[in-house]
């Protein structure tokens, strides 16, 4: 072996260490990463703007804040009205209003014996829950810096970045497929975002009708499970249609069913997919396994990323040129 040879191999073991540890310094941090991009790519409409006007830090430094203020008001404003709603009902004797529901129903002795069992096992499963929420609140402080911090230098070099990226692309219609995932990456975000903004009012409105006490919750509740395909909104209105049909009140228990099936049938399911698939172009079936595993690598941020990378890959390899041969 020459010593030319010994040097590629070398310095091609050394890239490959390079990468790996990089690859461990980073993977805790990946998503929030991703994240940031993501964010950057909502708000550099903002940026623009400004920074035309102003020098470019400080149009980027505004813009996160400006996104910072949004996010924090409309989290003050939800949890205020959740808040408001969970006091409410607390102040009711809930442990007396669970067995009178129960009542009527053969499993009455069942739940009026073991209402007490019951209560503790819901209450120790509700403290070991914020227990664990608490432990990872440090690491999610951490991410939610990371991906500000990112966004604003994201914003700064954006164009530079898309550049380097359309000078690495070894085709000839870099500049259209760069520009294809952008389009698609904004068509997921509008469309993911659309969903689950309609199902939250419709559950909203339909919980409400059906006089549900906890209507603003759950709808809040299925509007951030709606990001989860099909299988979202089902993790609620199944475990209440059940509850209802238990408990003999089978007109709230059909209204339920109603819902749901309007909620994960016609909305999260046929309107998502044909909403995402008219404007991006794929096929439901790739779609539909980029949002699942995407979301199941990713995070809730995988509704974006996991479609977005599928995507990616696709147009990459229809722009794959194909060498032809004369006869």
């Amino acid at each position: 072996m020459e010593k030319d040879d010994v040097k590629k191999y070398l310095f091609w073991g050394i890239l490959a260490v390079i990468i790996l540890v990089s690859y461990f310094l980073l993977k805790d941090f990946i998503t929030a990463i991703l994240s940031a991009f993501v964010l950057a790519y909502l708000i550099k409409p903002i940026y623009d703007r400004l920074s035309k006007k102003i020098p470019k830090k400080l149009a980027s430094f505004i813009t996160v804040l400006i996104s910072i203020i949004i996010i924090v008001t409309i989290l003050a404003i939800v949890i205020t009205s959740l808040t408001g709603q969970l006091v409410k009902v607390a102040n009711e004797d809930t442990t007396s209003q669970i067995v009178s529901y129960f009542s009527h129903t053969k499993y009455s002795n069942i739940i009026t014996q073991n209402i007490n069992l019951i209560t503790e096992k819901l209450g120790g499963y509700l403290l070991n829950l914020v227990s664990s929420t608490a432990w990872y609140i440090p690491g999610l402080v951490l991410n939610i810096f990371i991906v500000f911090f990112t966004t604003f230098y994201l914003l700064i070099e954006w164009e530079s970045l898309r550049e380097k990226i359309i000078k690495i692309i070894p085709f000839e219609n870099k500049k259209l497929i760069v520009e294809k995932i952008e389009k698609t990456a904004r068509e997921i975000l509008l469309a993911t975002l659309i969903v689950a903004v309609l199902e939250a009012i419709i559950a909203m409105i339909g919980f409400w009708i059906l006089g549900i006490k906890l209507y603003l919750i759950l709808g809040l509740i299925i509007g951030i499970l709606a990001l989860i395909p099909a299988l979202g909104p089902a993790l609620i209105w199944i475990p209440m249609a059940i509850i209802f049909f238990i408990g003999g009140k089978y007109i709230l228990f059909t209204g339920i069913i109603i819902l749901g099936l309007i909620l994960s049938l016609g909305i999260d399911y046929l309107l998502r997919i044909r909403i995402l698939g008219r404007k991006t172009k794929m096929h439901p079936v790739i779609l539909l396994f980029g949002l699942l595993g995407g979301i199941k690598l990713f995070g809730i941020m995988g509704f974006v990323i996991g479609p977005l990378i599928l995507s990616i890959l696709i147009t990459i390899i229809e722009n794959i040129p194909t060498k032809t041969t004369k006869k």
